[in-house]
C-alpha cells in the first residue's frame, strides 16, 4: 500500500549580524583578539550549527561556542578569537555548517598582524673622510617599541664575511619590550674607497630596517709641481736659492718631512737646506717650499737627490737637483776714478802715488777700492810689506781718556786732549824707527758678496826721503796682491828748542838777539839747543853769511862739488872725505857715514 503525502517546502533562513569581521589596523602577534557577531535564525524550525576552525600553522581564528542550537526567530552570540603567528594581512572565511542544509554559512574575516618593532636611533652613518689604515667607529641605539620581545640581527648582506670591512658589536640578541641597547659599528677600511653599502637590521617575525653606511677612505697623495731644480748661477760655499712645490692631491692633511741628506753619487759635494723643512699640507692645497742649496765643488752636479717623506705614502718623492759648474771668488782693485783691475790683471797698473812733495810730519791719505766681482763673502786683511804698523784708532785712545774724566770739558781742553791722542797715536805708528808708516784703514774685514769697500792708506812721517812699498792684500784663499806704493818726503824733522816744532815751517829758525854791544868789547854769545825726535842721526853742518842792508843782489852763485856741507878742519880747510875723525878721536869712514843715514836725499839747514 502506497501513501502518497504532498507538502511545501522552504530552506534554512539563517543571517549573520555583521557578516563580516574586519579588525582596522594592525594587531601584534601572539596576542589574543577578540570580536563579537549574531546569528539570526528566521526559519520555521529550530537549528544545529558548527563552526569550523582555522588552525594553521601561523594563525588560529575560531568561534566560541563553535557548536550549538538555535531556536526559531532567535539570535545567538558569538565571540570570533583571532590569534596571529607572523606578521602579515590575512583575508579568510569561517565556515559554518548548518544542520540538513546543502551549503554552509561563511563569515567573512579580514586582519593585520604586526611583530614586534626595533628601531635604530640614526636613519644613516657617514664616517667620513677616513685615512686608509685607521679605524673608526660609532654608536647606535637600537629600541623596542613594542609589548613583544624582539630577536634581532644586524649584518651586512653586501661583504664576504671573511673580508668583512664593518663589524658590528653585538651583532644579534633579545630585546625585552618597551627597551633599549646600543651596539658599536667599527669600520676598517683594507683600500681606498667611497663605500656605499646598508646594514640591515632584522627582527624575527617582526619589522627591521634598513642602516645606510657611507665612508670616504683615501690615502695621502702628494707630489712635487716640478720634479727638477736648476741651479745655473753658484758659487763655491755660497748657498742659491730656488724653490719648488708640493701639492696635496687628497683632502687628507698630509704631513711631509724633507731628508737632512741629499742621495745621489755626487750628494757628498753639496748639501741643502728647505725652509720649511717639515709641516702639515693642507687639503687640496700648494705649499712653496724653499731649497737652499751650497756646492762645494767646481765640478758639474748631475746626480744629485733629495727626498721628501710623506706619512701614509709607501715611496718618498724625488726631487733632482741639477747644476752648473761653480764659480770661484773673484776680486779686483781699482782707485776711485779708475775702471777696476780685474784680480788676474797685472797688478802693477795699479799704483797708490802720495806724491812727490810730501811734507815731513803731515799726514797723507790715498784710496783704493776692493770689488767683489762674485758671490762669496771672503775675509780679507791688508797691511804694508815694509813699513807696516799696529795701532788702536785714536778715536778709541781718546774715548779712553774721556771715560777716566768726571767732569765735562771745556771744548779747548777738549781739542788738547784729542790732539794729544793724535800724537800718540801717531808716534805708537812711527815706534819701530823706519822713518814712515803705511796705516791702513779698515786693515781687517769681510768682504760681502758684490761689495765694494773703499780702503784708506794715511802715510805718516818723521823722516824725509823717497819711500817705496808695497800692499799685500789677501782675500780669502786667493793668492795675495801686490799694491806698489811710493812717496817723496821733504821737510826737516829737527828743531830749536826755543821756537818748537813748525809743522808748516819745518825750515824757518829762530831769530837770535844779541842786544847792543860796544865795537871791540867782549864776544856775546848765545847757546841753542836744537832736538833730533826721529831715530836717526842726522849730521848738520853750518854755514855763516853777512847780510849786507841795502844788497842789491837778488842771487848768490854758490858751485859745490864733492859731498854736502863737507867737514872742515878749524882753518876752513875740508877734510878728506874718505874718513874723518870724530870728536871722541875714532876714524869713521864714509861706508859708516852711509849707515848713520839711511835716506836717500839730504836736507840742507
Amino acid at each position: 500500500m502506497e501513501i502518497e503525502v504532498k507538502g511545501s517546502t522552504e530552506p534554512y533562513q539563517v543571517l549573520l549580524e555583521p557578516y563580516a569581521v574586519v579588525i582596522p589596523g594592525e594587531i601584534f602577534i601572539c596576542t589574543t583578539t577578540h570580536r563579537q557577531f549574531k546569528m539570526w535564525n528566521h526559519s520555521k524550525t529550530f537549528i544545529f550549527f558548527h563552526w569550523e576552525r582555522m588552525n594553521s600553522s601561523s594563525h588560529i581564528i575560531e568561534v566560541e561556542p563553535s557548536t550549538g542550537r538555535i531556536e526559531e526567530n532567535e539570535c545567538f552570540d558569538f565571540d570570533l578569537i583571532v590569534t596571529g603567528g607572523k606578521p602579515e594581512r590575512v583575508v579568510t572565511s569561517l565556515l559554518c555548517h548548518i544542520e540538513h542544509h546543502h551549503e554552509p554559512i561563511a563569515l567573512a574575516v579580514e586582519v593585520s598582524f604586526k611583530g614586534p618593532i626595533v628601531t635604530l636611533s640614526v636613519p644613516s652613518v657617514d664616517f667620513g673622510l677616513m685615512r686608509l689604515g685607521e679605524q673608526t667607529q660609532t654608536t647606535l641605539l637600537l629600541t623596542n617599541t613594542t609589548q613583544l620581545e624582539a630577536s634581532w640581527t644586524i649584518e651586512d648582506n653586501q661583504q664576504d664575511h671573511q673580508d668583512a670591512q664593518i663589524l658590528v658589536e653585538p651583532c644579534r640578541g633579545v630585546l625585552p619590550p618597551l627597551t633599549s641597547c646600543s651596539v658599536d659599528v667599527f669600520f676598517r677600511p683594507r683600500f681606498c674607497q667611497q663605500l656605499e653599502t646598508e646594514l640591515e637590521l632584522t627582527v624575527e617575525n617582526g619589522i627591521g630596517c634598513h642602516l645606510s653606511v657611507r665612508a670616504d677612505v683615501q690615502s695621502p697623495q702628494v707630489c712635487l709641481m716640478n720634479c727638477e731644480l736648476l741651479f745655473s748661477e753658484l758659487y763655491i760655499g755660497v748657498p742659491a736659492k730656488s724653490a719648488v712645490t708640493l701639492f696635496n692631491q687628497t683632502l687628507l692633511p698630509s704631513h711631509f718631512r724633507w731628508m737632512s741628506e741629499l742621495q745621489g753619487k755626487q750628494a757628498s759635494l753639496c748639501t741643502a737646506s728647505f725652509d720649511p723643512s717639515s709641516g702639515v699640507l693642507e687639503p687640496n692645497a700648494s705649499m712653496e717650499i724653499t731649497v737652499d742649496f751650497t756646492s762645494h765643488t767646481d765640478l758639474e752636479l748631475t746626480e744629485v737627490a733629495a727626498l721628501c717623506e710623506v706619512q701614509g705614502m709607501n715611496s718618498p718623492l724625488v726631487l733632482g737637483i741639477l747644476a752648473s759648474k761653480t764659480k770661484k771668488l773673484s776680486v779686483s782693485y781699482s782707485l776711485p776714478s779708475v775702471c777696476s783691475t780685474p784680480d788676474d790683471g797685472s797688478p802693477s797698473e795699479l799704483l797708490l802715488d802720495f806724491g812727490g812733495n810730501v811734507v815731513l810730519k803731515r799726514a797723507v791719505t790715498k784710496q783704493f777700492l776692493i770689488t767683489n766681482q762674485s758671490a762669496v763673502p771672503a775675509p780679507f786683511t791688508i797691511e804694508a810689506e815694509y813699513f807696516h804698523c799696529h795701532a788702536a784708532k785714536p778715536n778709541t785712545q781718546s774715548k779712553k781718556r774721556f771715560t777716566y774724566v768726571k767732569k765735562p770739558l771745556h771744548s779747548v781742553q777738549a781739542k788738547k786732549v784729542e790732539e794729544k791722542a793724535h800724537e800718540e797715536f801717531v808716534s805708537s805708528l812711527l815706534a819701530h824707527g823706519k822713518g814712515a808708516a803705511f796705516y791702513v784703514l779698515p786693515n781687517t774685514g769681510v768682504l760681502g758678496p758684490f761689495e765694494t769697500q773703499t780702503m784708506d792708506v794715511t802715510a805718516y812721517t818723521d823722516m824725509w826721503g823717497e819711500y817705496r812699498d808695497r800692499l799685500i792684500c789677501k782675500v780669502g784663499d786667493l793668492e795675495p796682491t801686490l799694491i806698489p806704493m811710493q812717496m817723496t818726503v821733504k821737510g826737516c824733522p829737527l828743531y830749536f828748542q826755543m821756537t818748537g816744532p813748525r809743522p808748516d815751517d819745518q825750515n824757518q829758525g829762530p831769530i837770535i838777539q844779541f842786544g847792543t854791544h860796544v865795537s871791540g868789547g867782549d864776544t856775546v854769545s848765545r847757546s841753542l839747543r836744537i832736538n833730533n825726535p826721529t831715530m836717526f842721526d842726522i849730521r848738520m853742518d853750518w854755514e855763516t853769511y853777512n847780510v849786507d842792508q841795502d844788497d842789491r843782489k837778488l842771487v848768490d852763485m854758490v858751485v859745490a862739488y864733492g859731498d854736502a856741507f863737507p867737514v872742515k878742519d878749524a882753518d876752513g880747510n875740508e877734510v878728506m872725505s874718505g874718513a874723518i875723525r870724530l870728536s871722541d878721536g875714532s876714524i869713521q869712514t864714509a861706508w859708516e857715514r852711509a849707515r848713520t843715514h839711511h835716506l836717500h836725499c839730504h836736507q840742507h839747514l
